[in-house]
């Protein structure tokens, strides 16, 4: 049952779909649980578009009233229930554009959490504390990091590395809780499907903070982001008694927690988190900053990521100490030339494997990564690609549409 609720509504509209609980929980199993969630091929999206199009097409029909539900640019607030929690149903299509092409949209577990959140409602959004991952394979998060460091310069603190620990985390909001609008964490989350409180955050040293200790913290944020892979993902409980990280962060005080339902590429998240701060430090409300951030993603070309990953080397430079510099260097130009060959440019490729194997060290995994991509290209023909530089790389639903605001959308 969909049950559509608008303030000018005497009660709500109530519209019967035909999908049974064991048809969603299968699909869950098979695409978001089963296996790590991918690139979304051709026959995936169709299969998701068919099974729950059915959800989110009420919302552009029109009323009793005879006006539309929706009207175009309204945020749309959705309560899922059971394994629908699960879903990017921003990601379904109505007549042809992807709802959050027309719409902003936030997430709650239930309405009574949004009635919460509307309660711890703030509006300052100007300093913001940023922990960024301690992981060798996620330097990315330290370059995000920095880049949205600099989006608050000076209004900002940035923790980095051996630097990221739970003490630290519970010290700050102790001592500056009255300053942190923006709690931004870029650090691999882990889930526990058999204790979910037992989920959490890893921090440096392995350290977890848990579900269960962070429902026990202050806080006053305006926001808590977190950037890392299936943040989103909570126990479901009869009754919709969602158990996990973001309910944990609501109930700890924030109005507001960004979340990734799976694990995103990393330099598509760090351009997406950037794109969706300029939007916030601009005024707009989070469901359409986190919407039009979405949208510039879908449009984002190969040569617009390549530009990121220039600049982004360009900022390790002005951050000495802060960060492994020269393996971060290296890891964004080998994205560069991921990139290049992806778009079939494999002569461009070719010369930055070539130019990244002299500073790599023989009989090292780097070196190995690099020496089989170069023969990739070889194997393939080297050829210049010009035109494929607008090629766009990030429209799949896998690299934009696992992000979600759960909580108060203003």
């Amino acid at each position: 049952m969909l049950f559509i609720v608008r303030q000018d509504f005497k009660e709500p509209k109530v519209v019967e779909i035909p999908v049974g609980t064991e048809e969603i929980q299968e699909f869950v199993k098979k695409y978001l649980q089963e296996k790590q969630v991918r690139y979304w091929n051709e026959q995936d999206e169709q299969d998701y578009q068919n099974l729950f199009q059915q959800f989110v097409s009420p919302l552009v029909s029109k009323s009793p009233e005879g006006d539309l539900m929706t009207q175009e640019n309204d945020i749309i607030w959705l309560v899922p229930h059971n394994f629908l929690h699960y879903l990017p149903l921003h990601a379904l299509k109505v007549k042809n554009r992807y709802l959050i092409d027309r719409n902003p949209i936030c997430y709650t577990p239930s309405a009574s959490v949004m009635k919460y959140c509307h309660q711890k409602r703030k509006k300052r959004r100007d300093r913001a504390l940023i922990f960024a991952d301690s992981r060798e394979d996620r330097l990315h998060t330290q370059v995000q990091g920095i880049a949205i460091e600099k989006l608050f310069n000076p209004d900002a603190d940035i923790y980095i590395g051996k630097q990221v620990t739970k003490n630290l985390l519970k010290q700050k909001l102790r001592e500056s809780k009255a300053d942190i609008d923006i709690l931004h964490i870029a650090c691999h989350g882990e889930f526990n499907a058999t204790e979910a409180l037992n989920s959490g955050i890893m921090f440096a040293q392995s350290e977890k903070l848990t579900a269960e200790e962070i429902f026990s913290l202050d806080l006053n944020a305006y926001l808590v982001t977190l950037s890392a892979c299936e943040s989103g993902i909570n126990e479901n409980k009869p009754g919709d008694e969602l158990i996990g990280l973001t309910r944990a962060f609501i109930y700890a005080g924030t109005p507001s927690v960004v979340v990734s339902l799976w694990s995103v590429e990393q330099i598509s998240t760090s351009i997406f988190m950037s794109r969706f701060y300029q939007k916030l430090k601009g005024g707009v409300n989070k469901a359409s900053a986190l919407q039009q951030a979405q949208l510039e993603l879908q449009t984002m070309t190969a040569q617009d990521v390549i530009d990121y990953c220039t600049k982004a080397k360009e900022s390790l430079l002005s951050n000495p100490g802060m960060i492994e510099g020269s393996l971060a260097e290296r890891l964004l130009d080998a994205h560069i030339a991921n990139t290049r060959f992806n778009i079939g440019d494999t002569k461009g490729a070719a010369l930055d494997y070539e130019r990244l194997l002299a500073k790599a060290i023989p009989d090292t995994q780097e070196y190995e990564d690099l020496d089989n991509s170069l023969l990739d290209c070889e194997a393939v023909g080297l050829r210049s690609a010009p035109d494929a530089y607008q090629t766009l790389v990030y429209n799949n639903v896998y690299y934009w549409a696992a992000f979600v605001l759960i909580g108060d959308w203003k």
